[in-house]
């Protein structure tokens, strides 16, 4: 580019670029701008969200606390389902909202109400849940069919699952369902597996027992 002689002549050159370019400058200006008020504007939202999702959470397990015991607290149970209602409602997508149905589905099974466990397990693993949360929902919807005995219902949940940090719980309770439905081979294997990767030495020995309980010799 040759040189621009002239101060006139720079500020004719820098007119002209104006005009050709500044539109779309400004254009530009505006959309970073506008995303950066509106990602500070999410993060904000998401802030709130979790706040009130976390306060929800705490009130909801205050109120289970009075479900608990001799001296039960005149509405408690009534308190802890609207406030699990909320959860599910306003912030179901937060990780508040996945723990409180899992605090519902075992006060439901503490009271002997198997079918709302279900329910409050089932509303996690129809694809609100995922990670550790869906392992755990998965696991303990497994002892409630086993509970209900949905024996064959229960091992089809579970063969095969991803079990990531539970796989001695998962397998375990596929002992236990193997034992109850008469494969004891299976159980066998289940076991052992559970042995394997067990790491609580009191949970080792009723795992043994168990597999002791079998009548078949280990290896055979």
């Amino acid at each position: 580019m040759a040189e621009l002689r002239t101060e006139e002549e720079q500020i004719e050159a820098i007119k002209g670029w104006w005009k050709e370019n500044g539109k779309s400058l400004v254009l530009s200006i505006l959309i970073v701008v506008s995303a950066v008020v509106g990602w500070k504007g999410w993060q904000q939202h998401q802030a709130n969200q979790a706040s009130q999702a976390s306060a929800l959470y705490q009130n909801l397990v205050d109120a289970v606390v009075q479900t608990v015991g001799n001296q039960v607290e005149a509405g408690a149970m009534s308190t802890a389902e609207h406030l699990s209602g909320r959860l599910k409602d306003d912030f179901s997508k937060t990780s508040y909202a996945h723990f409180g149905a899992l605090l519902m589905a075992r006060v439901a099974v503490d009271q002997g109400d198997l079918d709302r466990a279900l329910q409050e397990l089932d509303w996690l693993l129809d694809g609100r849940a995922d990670g550790d949360i869906l392992r755990v929902a998965k696991l303990r919807k497994g002892r409630v069919l086993a509970e209900l005995g949905q024996v064959d219902v229960a091992i089809a949940l579970l063969q095969g699952a991803d079990t990531g940090a539970f796989e001695a719980g998962y397998q375990e309770l596929l002992g236990d369902l193997y034992t109850a439905s008469g494969q004891v081979e299976q159980a066998l294997t289940a076991y052992n597996r559970a042995l394997e990767v067990s790491q609580a030495s009191q949970g080792q020995a009723i795992l043994r027992m168990k597999r002791d309980d079998l009548g078949i010799e280990v290896g055979s």
